[in-house]
């Protein structure tokens, strides 16, 4: 009863893509000038999302 559950890494790696692409969609076409801390955290959101994605590639390449 101790087994772990595999996570499904594919639906983690298009989760965290789909963010992604929609974080970067929103970060190009915005129309006004947002304050300093909305850019920062904008951008600390977008690193996060890549550095997940990049974890969740290495996690299916492993389970291959």
């Amino acid at each position: 009863m101790d087994e772990k559950r595999p996570k499904n890494s594919g639906v983690m790696i298009v989760a965290f893509a789909a963010v992604a692409a929609w974080q970067i969609y929103d970060m190009a076409t915005t129309t006004e000038a947002s304050s300093r801390t909305l850019v920062i955290l904008q951008y600390v959101l977008l690193a996060g999302l890549l550095i997940g994605l990049i974890g969740a590639v290495l996690n299916f390449l492993r389970s291959q």
